[in-house]
């Protein structure tokens, strides 16, 4: 079973995102809508929350606005998409994770899991706890598979101030859609994907 890349990409990079890179706004689109096509999905972001595509292998990030105290801690939601070298059990693709979440992430504890869905697709949520650096953060993370492709959708808080985030995160994930299969299909170009082993 090849170890999964996003625990690296995303829970050791949210300092770096919310504290030190300059973002820019992906589109100027009035609905706050992000497609990727290649990828197979799109998701919407709160009105005013800036994006980046592709930094340290998210497809993409969304953060909540800068509110002028530069060491604070910025909410955030990113996606992340692999390609996988063979069709995945939302299951085991769920374990897989969770074994390397407990592996890579310091003072790790799950606090709530279930099973929901978005937009027609099944998905596994979980919410938990890690330190990062000086930072104790909440997150909840849905994970979805399609075919060769497993979506992971994360959104991180500080913990006195999950709860006033949890329903604009709920809104984020609800928000998400997986482009039709055959348009993923028509999207998907062999020599593109890099499956891992």
């Amino acid at each position: 079973m090849h170890k999964l890349r996003y625990q690296a990409i995303l829970l050791c990079s949210f300092l770096v995102i919310s504290l030190l890179v300059p973002l820019r706004a992906h589109a100027d689109n009035d609905d706050n809508r992000y497609e990727s096509k290649e990828k197979g999905f799109s998701i919407e972001f709160p009105k005013g929350w800036e994006q980046k595509e592709g930094f340290m292998g998210t497809t993409v990030v969304g953060l909540r606005p800068e509110k002028g105290d530069k060491e604070e801690f910025r909410e955030n939601v990113n996606v992340v998409v692999e390609d996988l070298s063979k069709p995945w059990t939302l299951k085991d693709y769920v374990k897989a994770n969770l074994t390397n979440m407990q592996k890579l992430l310091t003072d790790f504890k799950v606090v709530d899991r279930g099973t929901t869905t978005l937009n027609g697709a099944t998905a596994e949520w979980m919410t938990y706890y890690h330190r990062m650096g000086s930072y104790k953060l909440k997150v909840v993370v849905y994970m979805l598979v399609r075919s060769n492709r497993g979506y992971v959708i994360t959104c991180s808080s500080v913990p006195d101030k999950f709860a006033h985030w949890e329903s604009t995160f709920q809104g984020v994930a609800n928000s998400f859609t997986l482009a039709p299969a055959s348009a993923q299909s028509r999207n998907t170009d062999p020599n593109m994907n890099n499956p891992r082993p």
